[in-house]
């Protein structure tokens, strides 16, 4: 789920929105590789920034080599300075990526279409238009599976390598949805009352609702976090982590700008959150640290501008964060920024860990999915 945020963020909050609720067909199609869009694009060299007013790590220079490492290394604080831009994939419109677990595939969702890839070949597996009435909650982590609704009270799961088609009737009317990180549940946010409901995939049948929250805001979003054990609850400048095995409500953290983006670690000890706050006299943007459910501040980190996407390493040791045009490491231990690079590009739009750790993967308003890995 895409967070909503500040007249900028707003904006860009729009264009994930879209995306997220896009309409899918009843039918794709199966493509035999190779085919001739979108392909793998070598770029120029990175250029390093100029250094700003607050202390920073060196921006590293990196060399598109465009080629996949064939023993790629875990992402970590003491080797993520060695972090090259091994291949791209360019697409022609704004997309938004997802991984399936098992790391042999992807998921590239746009305004009209959805495309599903092999990695590390990067080859073309499935492609399906959307068509008017049919929109988009999720895809499965299995990198099959997607859930799509007509009236936004019952769901559909198709897969789109058998064609096989699953309904789970709900009894509520809901907004958006997400799978769980296992891809075994579906979270709902209600649309007439602050409340999440949680279904099993497989039964069909309700697990939970999560209630609670409340906000003055005509907009808000629960979602999964990444350890799959809490849900964010998550409205303007206000954020909320509830336990879901007990249906436990945390204490509320409060920011003095719209959230431009959250993140819940893996292992469910950090959350991290990112907008503008005052510093003495000057409005610097940064990116925080909780205890999800005490709300206990643990530390941030500035940037130049909010943070429009973070994602943690799968063993929650570092944070990845969009910073402008460029992508940030953080040390998550120690809160601290270890590492930031380049790119030639207006913004980057999505950052995302893989799931095995060994590679970052950023999406720019270049259109171009650049993926990183640890040069030996």
């Amino acid at each position: 789920m895409i967070p909503k945020q500040t007249l900028k963020t707003i904006l860009i909050t729009a264009l994930l929105l879209s995306l997220a609720s896009c309409n899918l067909p009843n039918t794709g199609t199966k493509v035999t590789p190779p085919v001739p869009f979108p392909t793998n694009t070598a770029v120029s060299t990175l250029q390093a920034i100029t250094p700003t007013q607050h202390s920073l790590p060196p921006t590293y220079t990196v060399t598109v080599e465009n080629t996949p490492k064939a023993n790629p290394k875990l992402i970590q604080v003491e080797n993520v300075s060695n972090l090259t831009n091994t291949q791209n994939l360019q697409v022609n419109e704004p997309v938004r990526m997802k991984w399936s677990l098992d790391q042999i595939s992807f998921i590239l969702i746009g305004y009209q279409s959805f495309w599903v890839y092999s990695f590390p070949q990067l080859e073309l597996l499935y492609k399906a238009d959307f068509q008017p009435e049919e929109m988009l909650i999720d895809f499965s982590p299995n990198g099959e599976e997607y859930a799509v609704t007509f009236n936004q009270s019952s769901i559909l799961i198709k897969n789109w390598k058998d064609n096989s088609i699953r309904k789970i009737q709900t009894d509520i009317n809901f907004i958006y949805g997400e799978y769980s990180p296992d891809g075994s549940q579906i979270i709902l946010d209600q649309a007439e009352v602050w409340a999440g409901d949680i279904y099993d995939v497989a039964s069909g049948k309700k697990v939970v609702t999560l209630t609670g929250f409340e906000t003055a805001a005509p907009v808000f979003s629960v979602s999964f976090g990444a350890d799959g054990a809490h849900a964010i609850w998550q409205a303007r400048a206000t954020i909320q982590v509830s336990d879901i095995a007990s249906n436990t409500l945390g204490s509320a953290i409060y920011h003095e700008d719209f959230l431009t983006s959250y993140a819940l670690s893996p292992n469910g000890k950090i959350l991290a959150t990112s907008t503008d706050q005052m510093k003495g006299e000057q409005l610097i943007p940064q990116v925080f640290f909780y205890q999800p459910m005490s709300g206990e501040p643990l530390g941030s980190v500035e940037l130049s501008i909010p943070a429009y996407s973070m994602d943690f390493s799968p063993d929650s040791t570092l944070l990845a964060a969009v910073d402008g045009t460029h992508l940030v490491i953080i040390d998550s231990r120690q809160m601290n920024e270890v590492a930031r690079f380049s790119q030639d590009v207006d913004s980057i739009n999505q950052v995302l860990f893989s799931p095995d750790g060994t590679m970052i993967t950023t999406i720019g308003s270049d259109q171009l999915v650049r993926f990183w890995q640890v040069n030996p």
